[in-house]
Parts: structure tokens; C-alpha cells; sequence
């Protein structure tokens, strides 16, 4: 899969390391260089069990493209997203329906053109070489690439990228924009780096990733919260990832860092006039899971209120409600 050159460029640095790697390295995988292997064992030390954290993200993850499937969202836009391996969106959504598209954004040159080139022929998937903190530019080449179908519903996907978004990155604000380019009905999966919890635990972990090329950042859960604007928040609501719906068939991971917090939210449908969605029959498409919110009309996401989606020019009068 293709590559895009992003506005933001960003240093080649195999000298330190880089946190889409030092993730593939917590996950077991074989995508990272010595560089990164030595920080999980310096995290480690530092952190015993600290591994527990990543895996717990990776089964957020999992229970996220679940739900979006079974609310019939079959478009994923994973923001930061590392490389797309070891049960990434794709695998997870593969082993459920082939009808399906991801599209993974990073900022990383290696990850950006390896990620490709891990992706091969995989149809349904491909990596943008963009920042997340051009909103414009990622979801113009979502669309460009044939991907994303701003007509649909769309599952937004930040359990990885925030925390390492500085405050004069107004990430706030760069959510804001996102959340005012999805179609109406589209999920927010929200994923971040907190010391509310755990202070000691973050502060080392920050301490840690002050020695790659992307620092974290953490936050407290009352400001990740405001993450979510005027979303509807899916029960149980944001709160330790680990907690968010755990699979009761699975045995549940440890949670000695409570470190992550977050969780998935709805754009509001606020179109009148549209039916409600019904569960699906065909095969593949699965409609919404019992004693969800209703959806808007089927997959067909809509724009309410009058909001374009970035890119597009605000029309001069709205239609009536």
C-alpha cells in the first residue's frame, strides 16, 4: 500500500526510540530495532509488569472494532496508529467480516513506508504517511485513497496518539475538528495516558519516554473526558480501559499501572426524519448489539446541523428541520 508525504515532515531518528515500535516491541513483535527493545527492558525494570499496560490496550482495541461492527460501523480511521501488526484493526475485523476498510495514519517515516510494505496486497487496509494534526489533509486522503466513505459512518480510532500530543499542539482543539468531520452516528474510540490514578507510576513512565523521540504526555481523566465534546457515551462511560466491557470468556489482565483511561462515544444523530437502524441479516454486516442506541439510517451516516465536513464550503442556508 501506498505512502502519503505529509505537511508535517518528521526526522528519520533510528537512534532513539520511537514509540510505534517500542509498542510493537511490548506486543511481541518483531517490527523494532535494538533500541526499542532495550526500553522495554529499562520499563521493565523501572515498571515490573508495565507490559501488562500494552496488552491491555490491544484487548481495548479488539472489544472497540467488536462494537463498531456490531453497530454496523464498517470504516476505521486509527490516528497514530503504529505499525499494523500483532491483532491490529484489520486482523481483528478480518476474522469477522471481509466488509471492511481501514486506514492507518502515522507521522513516522519507517512506520509509515514499513507499515505499507507489511500491509502488502491486504485490500481492504492501507497506511497514510500523514500527522493527525492536519485533520484536513488525513481525512482528504482517506477519501482520496478510496478508503473512507464520507457517506458512512466511520469509527475514529485515538488510543495511541494523544498522550503524546503536547498542549501547544492544542490537541483539544484537533479532536474538535475531527469530531466535526465524521458523519453523524460515527464512533469516537478514545484511549490516553493518565497519572489521576497512578501519579508515581505515569511520572516514571514520562520520565521513560523523555529519552525517545515522542514524549508523553499525561492528563487528567476530567480533561480526557472533555476529549469526547457532546458524544454520547457508550456505558459503562469512560473510565481504566481494562474496565470498558472486559470479555467475560477471557481471563481479565492485571491492572497494577492503572495508566489508561478512556473509552467509545457516538456523534449524536440529530437528522430528522430518518428511520431507525434494524439488525442486519446479510452476512458479514452485523447490525447494532441489543440494548445499544438506535443507529441513523442503516451504515449511511448523516450530517446534521448544517456541518460540512472539512474540506467541503458551508452552504448559505440550511435545511429546515
Amino acid at each position: 500500500m501506498s505512502a502519503e508525504t505529509p505537511r508535517y515532515q518528521r526526522e528519520l531518528d533510528l537512534r532513539q526510540p520511537c514509540s510505534a515500535r517500542i509498542t510493537d516491541a511490548f506486543l511481541g513483535g518483531c517490527h523494532n530495532f535494538g533500541a526499542e527493545r532495550g526500553f522495554v527492558l529499562r520499563a521493565e525494570r523501572a515498571l515490573p509488569g508495565i507490559t501488562e499496560l500494552f496488552l491491555q490496550s490491544r484487548d481495548f482495541l479488539r472489544r472497540a472494532v467488536d462494537h463498531a461492527l456490531s453497530c454496523g460501523i464498517h470504516q476505521f480511521l486509527d490516528l497514530g496508529s503504529g505499525l499494523p501488526t500483532v491483532g491490529h484493526i484489520h486482523e481483528i475485523a478480518g476474522r469477522i467480516t471481509p466488509h471492511h476498510r481501514v486506514v492507518y495514519v502515522d507521522n513516522e517515516p519507517l512506520t509509515a513506508a514499513h507499515g505499507a510494505r507489511i500491509l502488502g496486497e491486504e485490500p481492504r487496509a492501507t497506511v497514510l504517511h500523514e500527522d493527525c494534526r492536519d485533520p484536513e489533509a488525513v481525512l482528504d486522503a482517506a477519501e482520496r485513497h478510496g478508503r473512507i466513505d464520507w457517506n458512512l459512518r466511520v469509527a475514529l480510532v485515538a488510543t495511541g496518539v494523544l498522550h503524546f500530543l503536547p498542549e501547544e499542539a492544542e490537541p483539544f482543539a484537533l479532536l474538535e475538528e475531527y469530531r466535526r468531520g465524521l458523519p453523524e452516528g460515527s464512533h469516537l474510540v478514545l484511549g490516553h495516558v493518565t497519572g489521576s490514578v497512578a501519579p508515581e507510576a505515569a511520572e516514571t513512565l514520562r520520565a521513560l519516554y523523555a529519552e525517545t523521540t515522542d514524549p508523553l504526555f499525561p492528563r487528567d481523566v476530567e480533561r480526557i473526558d472533555a476529549l469526547f465534546g457532546d458524544f454520547e457515551r457508550f456505558p459503562p462511560g469512560p473510565g481504566q480501559l481494562s474496565s470498558w466491557r472486559p470479555d467475560p470468556h477471557l481471563r481479565s489482565r492485571g491492572t497494577r499501572y492503572p495508566l489508561l483511561h478512556g473509552g467509545i462515544a457516538r456523534k449524536p444523530v440529530r437528522s430528522t426524519g430518518f428511520r431507525a437502524e434494524v439488525r442486519s441479516t446479510a452476512p458479514g454486516r452485523p447490525g447494532p448489539a441489543p440494548g445499544e442506541p438506535q443507529q441513523d439510517g442503516g451504515e449511511h451516516g448523516h450530517r446534521g446541523g448544517g456541518q460540512p465536513r472539512l474540506g467541503e464550503p458551508r452552504v448559505g442556508s440550511q435545511q429546515a428541520e
